[in-house]
């Protein structure tokens, strides 16, 4: 048996939470401080690439040791959430309040590893991955914890300033991202990434359940030209937002049937902005420009993009 068939036996036979209790204990607190930080450093740059679910659970651990800090570095009136949320408001106008925005991610909600966590599985800890805020916060990670060690090996390091970069551009644009998908989504702007697979879950629901299923279904289809939330893309500057969309440009390939055209993400939307003006606020302006063009989708050969046939 291979290496890799053994580490794939052994992830299907260990629950999440034993992996999480195993992983805590290669940096737990009553270890020595640079021994803790080996072993943070262990589960950044080893373990997280042996397995997908081992790669889940490190990554749990290590938002969860950062994510306070990370939040504390959040620059107001900027927010954070860099996981899913349930529901909020998804009123797009100018007057309404920006208080019914995400909230924000508590580290309180985040499981122990000094506690039982049965309840985690790897497909709530996957959920994370749909957050563009959620790379940032790994970013953030991965410069914290090369901070923290070389602070361990002298006392003589150049102060960082990484941080700021992530804190003054990084994290306002892939917040201002997040908050696009998700207004965009629930205001029925954007279309839901996830309709292509909802036939084919259909089959396998009862008849009453697929009833209702089909019917939200064909009411999706109606808005099979809405912009997929995945194709969208933010440029942010304290004074400026734009949404980006994939573009076609140039003449079309000599066999145009059954190759795309080539394609480049264009400005379609550009809001002016104020220094003190809320993420929130910015994502509601991106989504009403958004709403006022009539976009065409095309896709062929694998290539998605968009036509803008009116405003």
């Amino acid at each position: 048996m291979t290496d890799q068939e053994s580490t794939s036996r052994l992830n299907m036979l260990l629950p999440t939470a034993t992996w999480m209790d195993i992983l805590g204990w290669l940096a737990h607190p009553s270890l020595e401080k640079d021994d803790q930080m080996r072993g943070w450093e262990h589960i950044h740059d080893t373990v997280r690439f042996v397995s997908k679910d081992l790669y889940l659970v490190s990554m749990h651990l290590l938002r969860s040791r950062y994510l306070d800090s990370y939040e504390r570095l959040v620059r107001p009136p900027y927010t954070s959430d860099p996981y899913p949320v349930t529901s909020f408001s998804t009123d797009l106008s100018a007057s309404s309040s920006s208080s019914q925005a995400p909230p924000a991610y508590s580290a309180s909600s985040l499981p122990s590893t000094a506690t039982s966590t049965a309840h985690i599985s790897s497909q709530s800890m996957l959920a994370t991955r749909s957050r563009r805020e959620a790379h940032t916060l790994d970013l953030y990670v991965a410069a914290a914890l090369k901070r923290e060690l070389e602070d361990a090996e002298s006392d003589m390091m150049i102060a960082d300033t990484s941080m700021q970069d992530i804190f003054t551009i990084l994290q306002p644009q892939s917040r201002l991202e997040d908050l696009v998908m998700d207004y965009g989504v629930r205001a029925k702007v954007l279309r839901r990434d996830a309709l292509q697979t909802l036939d084919s879950r259909l089959a396998h629901l009862p008849t009453d359940e697929k009833r209702s299923r089909a019917s939200a279904s064909s009411e999706l289809s109606e808005h099979a030209d809405l912009v997929r939330p995945s194709s969208i893309q933010c440029t942010f500057t304290p004074r400026k937002a734009t949404l980006r969309l994939p573009l076609a440009f140039g003449s079309l390939p000599p066999d145009s049937s059954f190759a795309a055209p080539r394609i480049a993400r264009r400005n379609v939307i550009e809001v002016e902005r104020s220094v003190q003006e809320s993420l929130e606020d910015t994502a509601k302006a991106l989504l009403r420009g958004l709403r006022r063009l009539h976009c065409k989708r095309h896709a062929k050969a694998g290539v998605e993009w968009y036509e803008i046939i009116a405003s």
